[in-house]
């Protein structure tokens, strides 16, 4: 992952009952993308839900079982969905403020209301809604936003 990618999964709603967790240990992480026991093994993805997603971002750049959508410019934003024997394991969105504009990740967080689901903060394991107002103030105080105020890191204390 580039310093520049604001990188959220995301997890099914249904994993997690009327009260999901506010954040996710790192071990909790790992266990809920295994292949098995995972959350998409027990809530798959809709056919819906997926087919959203292929078309935000314009080139397929795909490989495997791995499905990869890029953005058309350098340092560019990109939508993985990770499977393992055909079925989605995670589903990554790593959203870059450096080459993308904020109307991506608009589009983005409407295809998380509609398919029900919640948002992964992977650098600090915290769970929340997918509202633009509160993953605004997230990608305010990221890494990929120290960087584009700052690309030389001067002032990237923590990068």
């Amino acid at each position: 992952m580039g310093v520049h990618h604001y990188k959220i999964e995301l997890l099914p709603r249904g994993c997690f009952g009327e009260r999901p967790p506010a954040t996710l240990s790192k071990g909790d992480v790992e266990r809920a993308t295994d292949f098995n026991s995972g959350w998409w093994a027990s809530h798959p993805p809709s056919t819906s839900l997926l087919a959203a997603l292929r078309t935000l971002l314009p080139t397929n750049r795909s490989w495997g079982e791995t499905e990869e959508y890029v953005s058309a410019g350098d340092w560019g934003s990109d939508i993985r969905i990770w499977k393992d024997a055909g079925r989605v394991r995670s589903i990554s969105f790593r959203f870059s403020p450096a080459a993308d504009s904020w109307p991506l990740m608009q589009q983005f967080l409407s295809v998380a209301r509609d398919a029900q689901c919640l948002l992964l903060e992977i650098g600090s394991g915290e769970i929340f809604e997918p509202d633009e107002q509160v993953v605004r103030e997230r990608l305010a105080k990221s890494h990929a936003m120290q960087f584009v105020r700052d690309p030389r890191g001067r002032d990237c204390s923590g990068c």
